[in-house]
Order: structure tokens, then C-alpha cells, then sequence
């Protein structure tokens, strides 16, 4: 009990130690501030996508996709940081190929893109490399339904087409933790709650109903809030 008691102490006393040496003090007792260099940063993480409610019962399954973030110190005295996020979820995708006159195969995929203004704010407890934070986030996110024709006669030229396409807004508050790794790179989680407003989107069904593809995709509408973890490097400069 007395060894776990004196680890505890320790343990607890480092981290003081940690805390305490972002500032020094003078022999009179007068803190002096240690100044924090102007931070940029860039960040790329693999997302995993939770939806919840009605969104959810929808969609009917977990969704990946990434997102990239540029970040920008806004005070030279604090540690936040200000920037923009765009972020990409895969709901889903079908193909087929289509036998007539002209042979072509056909995909059809459905997805997310939303670009946030973010907040990001350190929290002044950290214990040695792992240093905490709170973000939050709001701007535009678009649901697009397109179709990738690639035609089979020996040119396998491609046709894009977009569509349909429904346009929204988002919010999120995340928490999360850098962990430096080597110098400027840094290891970043974070996980949080999004909010979306109700939005028309299209989810594909398990199997092909007819040899196009777009035929299978089902037109929903409801809220889209979910939670998400985000896993990935930061680089500062």
C-alpha cells in the first residue's frame, strides 16, 4: 500500500512539474510568461463515421472516409488555433455492366464532402508528449449521388456524371490529443458528436435490382447526426 501510495505521489508530482514549466518565476515571485511561436498546421486523418437516429437506422452501417485540416495560431500569448477542415464519407457504391447496342459498365457511388470552419483550443494540462484539446466546427456539406461510365468497345472511354445532389449545414465539438512522435510530427486522435440538418440522400441497396445501378439507390431524408473518430499525423510549422 505505501509503494502504490508513493507512486501515486510521484506520479502526480511530475505532472505538476510538467504543468508548472510553461512558466518560470523570479526570485521575488513575479511569473514570467514564456512566449508560444506562431503555429501552423496541417493534419490528415482517417475517419470512421457513426450515424445515429433515424440517419443511422437509414444508412444502416458504420462509414469511412478522411479529412485534411489547415490550422493557424490566432494568439501569440494562448494556444488556439483557427483554420478550415474538408472532410469526405463514402455512404456507398454499386456497378454493373449494361449489354446493348453499346456496352458499358456502370458505378454509382454515394457520398458526403463538407468544408468547416474549425476552432481549436489546447488545454493548458498536458503531461509530457500527450497534450489534450477541445474543436469545434460549422460550414457546408453537400450528399452527391454521381455514376462513372467506362464504355467497353476497346477505348474504355470514361463519362462523370453527377446526379443529384442536396445541400446542408454541420456543426461538431470534438476532444482529442497530439502526441509528438519525432520533432514537428505528431500523432492526432480525436472523437466527437456532429450535427447535421436534415438533407436528402441516397443509399444503395444490398444487390442490384436492375443492370443500372443508380435504380438501386434508395432517396432518404432526415437528420444527419453521428459521431466520429478520427485517427491520424499533424505536422507543424
Amino acid at each position: 500500500m505505501l509503494i502504490k501510495m508513493l507512486s501515486t505521489i510521484c506520479l502526480f508530482t511530475a505532472m505538476v512539474y510538467n504543468v508548472s514549466a510553461q512558466s518560470s518565476e523570479t526570485s521575488d515571485s513575479t511569473t514570467i510568461e514564456v512566449p508560444i511561436e506562431d503555429v501552423n498546421m496541417v493534419e490528415l486523418t482517417f475517419d470512421r463515421t457513426f450515424p445515429l437516429g433515424p440517419f443511422g437506422t437509414n444508412i444502416g452501417r458504420d462509414l469511412n472516409g478522411f479529412s485534411a485540416r489547415y490550422l493557424n495560431q490566432t494568439k501569440s500569448e494562448s494556444y488556439s488555433l483557427i483554420g478550415i477542415q474538408f472532410a469526405f464519407v463514402h455512404i456507398g457504391s454499386l456497378d454493373g455492366t449494361v449489354f446493348d447496342v453499346v456496352n458499358f459498365t456502370d458505378e454509382t457511388s454515394s457520398n458526403i464532402v463538407s468544408l468547416e470552419l474549425i476552432y481549436r483550443l489546447y488545454l493548458p494540462y498536458y503531461y509530457k508528449i500527450v497534450e489534450p484539446f477541445v474543436e469545434f466546427g460549422l460550414g457546408p456539406q453537400v450528399f452527391y449521388t454521381s455514376t462513372s461510365t467506362t464504355f467497353l468497345d476497346g477505348s474504355n472511354e470514361t463519362d462523370f456524371n453527377f446526379n443529384a445532389a442536396d445541400f446542408g449545414f454541420v456543426a461538431h465539438a470534438e476532444v482529442g490529443v497530439t502526441i509528438k512522435l519525432v520533432r514537428n510530427l505528431f500523432a492526432t486522435t480525436k472523437f466527437g458528436y456532429t450535427n447535421g440538418i436534415a438533407t436528402t440522400y441516397d443509399v444503395p441497396q444490398e444487390e442490384l435490382t436492375t443492370e443500372f445501378p443508380l435504380d438501386s439507390f434508395s432517396q432518404l431524408t432526415s437528420q444527419t447526426n453521428n459521431l466520429r473518430f478520427h485517427i491520424g499525423l499533424s505536422y507543424t510549422f
